[in-house]
């Protein structure tokens, strides 16, 4: 070989390129083609030195931008027509190939990059870690199954759940991203819709707080004026605070209130309920406080 020739770029590297390339072609046409780069990421970027990292960057802030897009897409289709509009299963069609090509970026980033340090080399297989194990887990999973020739159509809660798990998977994996290169930046200044998911999580955690606390008042002197009582907080918050629970958690919750509507008359009976109730709830407030909105700084 002479000092002229230019050899074929390694087959990882051709990868990258392919993916980089199909991503302007996969734009669908319900979610704008090019989603304006907010703000804030735009600042992360003027901060990159190096051309190819900071074009790279660029890239995949702008596709995970369109990816969320659709998202919000679906949640407005399942608003209007429910799980058997006809644009739903074409947008999570979208949002499920979006994604993948997005974890293609992030696997192959470093063959992008002239140079890498190993902290962003680290952030980098991080990143890919957690996006293709959430991909794996909600696209071949249960939606996968659902969606397969003659398997039944998905149901809206499965829908939004899935819906939420992409959503927050790709918020993260901006944030982790723009981090290693600004490490100042915080998620309410990246996404709008931050800062209202934090303070509905703080809420939902505070409340269900209180509602443990109330079934443990009531189980500690068990009477009929006690369930009362306990039914009056779990009234309250099937009604004002259920909604900001994951939809999945919905149907137990109100199997649980039901039971104890049906119950209260019987002390025994409703006390052996409460318990079962109590570990539950207990279980579930730890769920929420492990919140990504609420754990991450």
């Amino acid at each position: 070989m002479n000092g002229t020739s230019t050899p074929n770029p390694p087959a990882e590297e051709r990868t990258a390129d392919a993916a980089a390339t199909l991503l302007a072609e996969r734009a669908d046409a319900r979610a704008p083609a090019e989603v304006a780069l907010q703000p804030r990421l735009a600042l992360v970027l003027d901060q990159i030195g190096a051309d190819d990292a900071r074009e790279l960057m660029r890239e995949i802030f702008a596709h995970a931008a369109r990816v969320l897009a659709h998202v919000k897409s679906i949640r407005l289709e399942l608003e209007q027509e429910g799980a058997g509009g006809g644009g739903v299963p074409s947008l999570l069609k979208e949002v499920s190939v979006g994604s993948r090509l997005l974890l293609t970026m992030v696997e192959t980033a470093e063959l992008r990059v002239e140079s890498v340090t190993d902290s962003l080399r680290e952030t980098f297989d991080s990143v890919a870690f957690a996006m293709g194990h959430e991909m794996r887990r909600l696209f071949a999973g249960e939606l996968g199954r659902r969606g397969a020739e003659g398997g039944p159509r998905a149901t809206a809660g499965l829908i939004v759940r899935a819906c939420g798990l992409v959503e927050n998977c790709l918020q993260q994996s901006v944030i982790t991203l723009a981090q290693a290169f600004d490490p100042a930046v915080t998620s309410v200044e990246i996404f709008e819709d931050y800062r209202e998911r934090r303070e509905n999580s703080l809420a939902l955690r505070a409340e269900l707080g209180a509602l443990v606390e109330n079934v443990a008042a009531g189980s500690r002197e068990p009477s009929v004026l006690a369930n009362v009582s306990v039914l009056r907080h779990v009234r309250r918050f099937r009604y004002e605070h259920m909604h900001l629970l994951m939809y999945r958690d919905w149907e137990q919750f109100e199997r649980f209130a039901d039971a104890l509507e049906e119950s209260y008359e019987s002390v025994e009976a409703f006390a052996g309920l409460l318990h079962t109730f109590s570990c539950y709830l207990t279980t579930l407030h730890g769920q929420v406080s492990l919140r990504a909105v609420l754990t991450d700084g």
